[in-house]
């Protein structure tokens, strides 16, 4: 059956049935239902009304969760002027699973609260949880922070720089780099030499984007280490920027039949993004 003609079918029906239909639409979590499930909440009926905010609600968790790192910043803002306009109440419905025991129903919460746009009361909750004992929900409301980077935001950013974990480290830069300001750079540079690849990556990118561009050492620095993580994030570098001298070429050459393959994939975006074919150089 065809998506409209769900939705058409939705609304001859009477409540149980409707409720059904919701039900359905929510087991297949596919967001060009969305349409029908956001049309429902404006139902009469009070059992409609709260399925359909369920349904919804259990179609972003999965769409938004699912594809989370494949979303672009315009189809996030897209989604939460769409969902904060309309329905406020299914705001409300994920702010409350925050508050859930279960640790992955708050993490994805917080992952859909984040593409929204700021409202005081998501701000609150997301400084809230910048303080929770949980590392990945910590990490979490980092990430969430830097899709709508405000001054009033920088410091608390700041000082997740200094967290003990390495993936909040590793969120914070990712976030204080969206507010795209130079001022930043002494704040970042403490951790070119930090011992998580994935901070060192993100500190050595963040620096790149705001203009600090002499970085060739530092990536070689990182494919000459002993660690394959850092190996592999020093070539997941040179895909993203295309940071290119004869040195970063003869190392990388060095990884292209490499038997791991993270590593060989970066590699492979690496030379890609150099222009340079194999297996000549």
């Amino acid at each position: 059956m065809e998506d409209t003609q769900i939705e058409t079918m939705l609304h001859s029906l009477i409540p149980s049935e409707i409720c059904e239909g919701l039900a359905i639409l929510a087991e297949r979590k596919d967001m060009r239902d969305l349409n029908g499930t956001i049309a429902l909440i404006r139902h009469g009926d009070p059992l409609v009304k709260k399925t359909a905010i369920d349904a919804t609600v259990k179609i972003l968790r999965s769409s938004i969760v699912e594809n989370y790192q494949q979303l672009t910043h315009e189809s996030r803002v897209k989604l939460g002027e769409l969902i904060d306009r309309i329905h406020p109440e299914i705001v409300q419905e994920l702010l409350h699973e925050i508050h859930s025991k279960d640790e992955n129903s708050r993490i994805h919460s917080l992952m859909i609260l984040g593409v929204l746009r700021r409202r005081e009361s998501i701000r609150m909750q997301i400084e809230k949880e910048l303080k929770s004992n949980n590392v990945k929900v910590r990490a979490t409301a980092v990430q969430a922070m830097g899709h709508y980077p405000q001054s009033s935001e920088h410091l608390l950013l700041l000082k997740q720089l200094n967290d003990t974990d390495s993936r909040v480290r590793a969120n914070a830069i990712e976030a204080l780099e969206q507010f795209d300001d130079p001022k930043l750079v002494f704040s970042l540079k403490r951790l070119i030499n930090d011992g998580c690849n994935r901070v060192r990556a993100n500190a050595l990118k963040a620096l790149y984007k705001l203009g600090n561009q002499n970085i060739e050492d530092d990536i070689v620095t990182m494919l000459n280490d002993r660690s394959m993580a850092m190996v592999a994030s020093g070539l997941w570098l040179i895909g993203e920027l295309g940071v290119d001298t004869p040195e970063i070429r003869d190392v990388c050459r060095l990884f292209q039949n490499h038997p791991d393959p993270m590593i060989q994939r970066n590699c492979e975006k690496a030379l890609s993004q150099l222009g340079t074919s194999r297996p000549n150089w």
